[in-house]
């Protein structure tokens, strides 16, 4: 697995990806899928480091198998989506 080095996470730092990856996570995460989300967060931490304090967020609540919590945040982040940076 790919594990990205440690960096520090603010919540002002933290930078949703697209819509479409966020769909993806949210559906994966609806579906208790922990390997397809774990596929996902790896590619989007892959793709672009702004990411990755918003994938270890992730990470964390799906290791602890918090599924619904995921699916919780997705929402608040698609509420709040007019803002370029939400505060998670």
């Amino acid at each position: 697995d790919f594990y990205p080095p440690e960096t520090e996470i603010t919540e002002s730092k933290i930078i949703p990806p697209t819509n479409d990856l966020m769909e993806k996570i949210y559906i994966h995460s609806k579906l208790y899928d922990y390997e397809g989300l774990s596929k996902i967060l790896t590619d989007i931490e892959k793709s672009d480091r702004r990411y990755i304090p918003f994938t270890k967020k992730i990470r964390k609540l799906a290791d602890d198998f918090l599924m619904p919590e995921i699916c919780d945040m997705i929402d608040n982040i698609r509420n709040n989506s007019e803002e370029e940076e939400t505060q998670i």
